[in-house]
């Protein structure tokens, strides 16, 4: 175990490869890992050059790597053999043929996480546990699997169970869910104003039936029923609704504090989040001129690091499971 403790920043970096200014914050600011985006994956040595760089940056014996890789419209990697549906057409099949729909969605979480271990990636932001509504910003659209919330809860069991075989953790989002909002949390605060119990009947469904997901992240939404505030930020939603209501046992990351449904600057929202029961915080814009406003938050605590040395343990696909998982999959999902 490293003597020194990392802090509770998940920070992203400008491009594909570091120079001496980027490496310096990353020193003085410690994170617990870091998240790529599409300005960071170039091609695959490339990728597997960064990540072994950034890991002998960390102060953690194994560091997080994260990235969004879902599938359909969001994919930071887009030149690997496979590349996932929509989740939305993995719930169309489930309703059709259960036993198929779990079988694929599992398969498809596999694959992914064999693709995205081979680079180094360990993490994967996936999946959605939120259910559609035929209100719901087109910002969730068609990576939500299901308006059904026992489908949507099924197909993220499956998701889990792939991932974590093909090798990465999961992050189960957006708790306790963004399938109500009728606005874009990038853009502005989303206003729910569902009961209570409408919430609890449906929203958390899925979250409750998959709540020993070793990561959560937050969904930046104010709901009015729950909070004065936006959830992200309230102790009344991360701690009395997400672990004593629904009972979730992971790791809660914040969704993106650069998002315009947060207030203040990113030193505030930083505080925000930590204060409001979030366990780590994701930056997620890759600016230089904000990163030292990351630096110099006090170390994770002793539990987290706990929880951090003890994931569950991960999945080694071989090729031969990979090619296998490749072929079954592509005999219903084309690819480019």
């Amino acid at each position: 175990m490293s003597k020194t403790k990392p802090t509770p920043i998940i920070m992203s970096i400008p491009s594909t490869m570091l120079d001496e200014k980027t490496r310096g914050l990353i020193k003085r600011i410690r994170p617990v890992g870091f998240i790529l985006f599409k300005r960071n994956c170039e091609n695959g040595i490339q990728i597997n050059v960064l990540t072994d760089e950034l890991k002998k940056l960390t102060c953690l014996d194994n560091p997080l790597i994260l990235i969004d890789q879902e599938g359909g419209k969001v994919n930071r990697i887009e030149w690997e053999k496979y590349i996932a549906p929509a989740p939305k057409k993995l719930g169309e099949i489930y309703e059709k043929d259960k036993k198929l729909g779990l079988k694929l969605t599992e398969l498809n979480a596999f694959l992914l996480a064999a693709q995205l271990a081979e680079h180094g990636i360990n993490v994967n932001c996936l999946p959605l546990a939120d259910v559609i509504f035929p209100e719901t910003d087109e910002v969730i659209g068609d990576r939500a699997y299901s308006n059904n919330p026992q489908t949507v809860a099924d197909l993220c069991g499956a998701t889990i169970a792939g991932l974590v075989r093909g090798g990465v953790w999961p992050v189960i989002k957006h708790a306790p869910g963004h399938g109500r909002a009728t606005a874009d949390s990038h853009k502005e605060l989303p206003i729910v104003k569902a009961t209570k119990q409408e919430l609890a009947e449906v929203d958390y469904v899925p979250f409750k039936m998959n709540r020993r997901c070793p990561f959560i992240m937050s969904a930046h939404i104010l709901y009015t029923n729950l909070a004065k505030r936006c959830s992200t930020t309230s102790r009344k939603v991360m701690v009395d609704v997400i672990r004593q209501e629904i009972g979730m046992t992971g790791i809660i990351m914040s969704d993106d504090i650069g998002m315009q449904a947060l207030k203040g600057n990113v030193r505030e929202r930083v505080s925000q989040a930590l204060h409001g029961g979030c366990d780590l915080v994701l930056h997620c814009n890759g600016n230089i001129e904000e990163m030292p406003h990351l630096a110099g938050l006090p170390p994770i605590s002793d539990e987290l690091l706990e929880k951090l040395n003890n994931l569950p343990q991960l999945g080694n696909a071989t090729n031969e499971e990979m090619d296998s998982a490749y072929t079954e999959l592509t005999k219903h999902f084309k690819q480019k």
